[in-house]
């Protein structure tokens, strides 16, 4: 047995592994390829799509920041608004109670006023009847009415000038 192979056996090696090498190439290497080139576009078509899914989502993202915070402006002004119209409201109710309670207390005052000449109205008429009663026992004599008012006039512009 001879450890080192023969020339012709080497030559149908080589050519065997030649063959096979052509066939492999054409029947599997090619497809194999064409897989492969079809993958890695279909991976970069992703990683695109992905990229441009982040780039998109960032715009949102920052447009819901923007729209909040102009909700948020809103919702402060609205606040404001609110906040202003009610004490406009609650200083127009205060004033209208103002000024409702000083009508009040010049409707009473005026009240107490014309109560109080009518009072003395009254007053003045009864000291004037007791005046001329007095003044009738004194002179023992009664007085008409023509004369009772005369001495009634007479003596309330007496009383009323002091």
């Amino acid at each position: 047995m001879n450890v080192f192979p023969e020339y012709k056996d080497i030559f149908w090696a080589i050519v065997n592994f030649l063959m096979l090498f052509w066939l492999l190439s054409r029947f599997l290497y090619k497809p194999i390829l064409g897989m492969m080139a079809s993958r890695e576009k279909s991976i970069e078509e992703n990683i695109h799509r992905a990229e441009e899914a982040n780039r998109e989502a960032e715009g949102l993202r920052q447009q819901y920041a923007e729209s909040l915070a102009q909700a948020q402006g809103a919702a402060q002004e609205t606040l404001a608004a609110a906040r202003k119209a009610g004490e406009t409201v609650r200083d127009e109710i205060v004033g209208k109670a103002r000024e409702e309670a000083a009508r009040m207390v010049e409707k009473a005052q005026a009240a107490i006023n014309q109560e109080k000449d009518k009072a003395l109205a009254e007053l003045r008429a009864q000291v004037a009847d007791l005046a001329v009663l007095a003044a009738g026992r004194v002179i023992n004599k009664s007085l008409d009415t023509a004369e009772h008012r005369a001495l009634v006039a007479d003596f309330v512009r007496e009383v009323g000038g002091n």
